[in-house]
């Protein structure tokens, strides 16, 4: 990483250090002005949505993001090397906590691609004390229902201090990333506020190591709810309800459902995309949707903190199409349907035009070559084959060349 790091003897009295520091500093000595925050926000959903409307019996994905948001104690960039977070649940009763899909804790260390712990470099076997996991080690991470209080922490060590391989994460300004998921279940009528515990000795706190090696730790969260959770039969406002076909022929001549993960987009009305010489961007966008085998798809929650209610243009785009709009859409996020049901948006985007490789919502001699660049070989064999193997055969061929030559010079809508 090429800065100086403090001469910590021991392994073990990294780890103490750490969260010695963490857990025991003196207020004056973390920032006020919130270099880092922590938020808890749904995750797949762009900007943070932090207020949540479940019915009862629905669960949904959190992650919780850590963002870099001012300068980090006067220097351009830090490496982060422990944090912790207490968290108070106010009204934990309307809700469950339960770990993230195929996991068994609150908090996840692992199976997310964007989980910041993927990008730390493991250290060698020869180095871990006993029942640890290379990389990491000292996490702790617990729920306690009846008093509804929520911990997670984990400090990162170094295997060899005088080489550049690190275990910590460079963090620059303006950076979200994301350090846990948890998955709440909605169990009964109520609110939950998640509440950062203000006590000087919990909180949510991030160590760094500054320019010059020096450890700092940082406040990274006030008293203001993290995240609120309205659960009942009426609390979710609007969703959307929609189609999505994939352009790939099918025999009988009807459309073939599209059936990889894509986005959805909502654009204020008339603003004009970059791929059609425009500077719009979307005002929310949710992520990893996926349509059943009729091409059928549903976006829950569409919440009026980011969607007031309004005209719109949606667009969705899959991982290897141009994207589709439908334009002029309401979505009615006030909550004041008589039949107390959620507003539901129905748009059918149609078949969804395939061979943008390069996610610039073009397609052209950029894609053209990185089809070349894998012909000939097993989709699951290669980076980028998957998104390559247009009709999803399992082979990057002719097959796949002729579906791009059809939407050769298109551009997404």
């Amino acid at each position: 990483m090429g800065i100086r790091r403090p001469l910590l003897v021991t392994l073990t009295g990294t780890i103490s250090l750490l969260f010695f520091l963490i857990l025991t500093l003196p207020v004056s000595l973390f920032s006020s002005e919130h270099a880092l925050q922590i938020r808890l926000c749904r995750l797949d959903v762009t900007p943070c949505q932090s207020e949540l409307n479940l019915p009862v019996g629905r669960d949904v994905d959190l992650g919780l993001q850590l963002l870099t948001s001012q300068r980090l104690l006067n220097s351009a960039s830090a490496e982060m090397v422990s944090w912790y977070v207490s968290l108070d649940l106010e009204g934990n009763d309307a809700l469950k906590v339960v770990s993230f899909p195929n996991r068994d804790m609150p908090f996840q260390e692992g199976g997310h691609p964007d989980l910041v712990l993927n990008e730390w470099r493991r250290l060698s076997t020869d180095s871990i004390p006993p029942n640890r996991e290379p990389g990491y080690f000292g996490f702790r991470n617990s729920y306690d229902s009846e008093q509804g209080t929520l911990q997670y922490g984990v400090t990162l060590v170094d295997s060899d201090r005088d080489s550049e391989k690190s275990s910590a994460v460079p963090l620059s300004l303006g950076e979200k990333r994301l350090l846990g998921l948890l998955t709440i279940e909605a169990d009964a009528i109520g609110k939950v506020n998640f509440i950062p515990v203000p006590d000087k000795n919990a909180g949510s706190k991030i160590a760094v190591l500054d320019e010059l090696g020096e450890v700092r730790v940082i406040d990274a969260a006030d008293q203001t709810p993290l995240a609120v959770v309205n659960v009942g039969p009426s609390a979710e406002k609007a969703r959307i309800e929609g189609y999505a076909g994939s352009d790939v022929p099918r025999h009988d001549g009807e459309l073939t459902p599209y059936r990889e993960p894509f986005q959805i987009e909502i654009w204020q009305r008339g603003a004009v995309p970059p791929w059609k010489g425009g500077q719009g961007q979307p005002l929310a966008t949710y992520f990893n949707i996926e349509a059943d085998k009729t091409g059928s798809f549903s976006v829950s929650d569409i919440s009026p903190q980011l969607i007031p209610s309004g005209i719109y243009d949606l667009r969705l785009k899959g991982e290897s199409t141009l994207s589709a709009a439908q334009n002029g859409m309401n979505i009615d996020t006030s909550g004041e349907s008589a039949s107390g049901l959620p507003y539901v948006v129905s748009p059918d985007f149609g078949a969804l035009p395939g061979g943008d490789l390069n996610g610039d919502n073009l397609i052209n001699e950029a894609d053209l070559l990185a089809l070349k660049s894998v012909f000939g070989v097993r989709s699951k064999s290669v980076d980028g084959g998957m998104a390559a193997d247009l009709n999803g055969d399992g082979v990057i061929d002719g097959q796949d060349f002729s579906l791009m030559a059809v939407n050769y010079g298109r551009r997404g809508e």
